[in-house]
């Protein structure tokens, strides 16, 4: 493969369900958000995967410069940690097979509020994949207003993916491919992958990267009962098929019959109490204080909504169920 073909086949278009949006505002009572696409670091993995494979790209991440944290919007500066924080450059690297030699490109991040190292990893692994191409266009798609629901997301996710696909003629980029969802039929939330996540009590928790029914892609987590199964909040994922991935790579395709009615409220409530398990098995913070934690997690939240969820969480936690 050539340079200028590697260059091409880094740089196509993702999937309308590969791409998500973030909420960075919202205007009119927040009904609407303004609303920006990005990828996350398993679709640049995948995409890596698929056009030079598996063995012949890698990462390194170097110790960046130092800085101390400024206090965040609900912390009290006094309070604020004062010890400097690390933050790091990641080296990506893919091997030219007729150079015979790996070529590096670098970019940094600093770490994130919350998750910080985990966070500043994967955003300099994010931004190190655009120095090849892969997802810089994005940056030249502009943010959109959107409908929001009552818990802030986008409300009509279809809307947003006609959105991406009228960009894409905009740039004069060809439409990118669906994602392959084993041709799950109308009404079925299709998995594309899981990936094991397992906590103290549940060894085969993992998260589930799905396609929902309005073609939207989301991720969740889920507490694996058995091998073969997952039980992802109630509702029973099993293996269903296998399917022909990009370049030939085979891969599968599991589907999760779910009502529709309903669900998509039900699954992000899980993912508000998943996170705030986390927090508190991490004991790094009271959990009395953890709904401005919620806040910058998820934009979508306002300060009421944030402390309402903690409240439905903590008398959850209280009663001693899990979902």
């Amino acid at each position: 493969m050539t340079g200028a073909e590697l260059h091409k086949r880094l740089s196509e278009p993702f999937a309308a369900a590969d791409v998500e949006w973030r909420v960075t505002k919202t205007r009119n009572s927040n009904s609407e958000g303004l609303a920006v696409a990005f990828i996350d670091s398993r679709a640049i993995q995948n995409r890596l995967d698929d056009v030079v494979g598996p063995f012949f790209w890698r990462t390194r991440f170097i110790p960046w410069h130092q800085y101390v944290p400024r206090p965040g919007k609900y912390e009290d500066p006094s309070e604020a940690p004062k010890a400097p924080v690390s933050s790091q450059l990641c080296g990506l690297s893919i091997y030219d097979a007729e150079r015979k030699e790996w070529v590096e490109k670098v970019d940094g991040a600093e770490n994130t509020d919350i998750e910080a190292i985990k966070g500043g990893i994967s955003d300099s692994f994010k931004r190190a994949s655009v120095l090849w191409g892969i997802g810089r266009y994005l940056y030249e798609i502009p943010a959109k207003w959107a409908s929001l629901d009552k818990y802030k997301q986008i409300a009509r996710p279809a809307d947003l993916n006609a959105y991406y696909e009228e960009q894409l003629q905009k740039l004069g980029l060809a439409s990118a491919q669906p994602p392959n969802t084993g041709n799950a039929p109308a009404g079925v939330y299709a998995v594309r992958s899981l990936q094991p996540a397992p906590v103290q009590g549940y060894p085969a928790a993992a998260w589930v990267d799905l396609v929902t029914p309005a073609g939207r892609a989301s991720r969740y987590s889920a507490l694996g009962q058995s091998l073969g199964w997952q039980t992802a909040c109630g509702y029973r994922a099993r293996r269903s098929c296998g399917a022909a991935a990009p370049a030939g790579r085979t891969m599968s395709c599991r589907t999760i019959s779910l009502p529709r009615e309903g669900t998509e409220e039900k699954m992000k409530q899980d993912t508000y109490y998943e996170y705030l398990d986390g927090l508190r098995d991490s004991g790094l913070i009271n959990m009395f204080g953890a709904a401005k934690y919620l806040e910058r997690e998820f934009p979508e939240l306002t300060q009421t909504d944030a402390a309402s969820v903690l409240r439905s969480w903590m008398n959850r936690f209280a009663q001693g169920g899990v979902c």
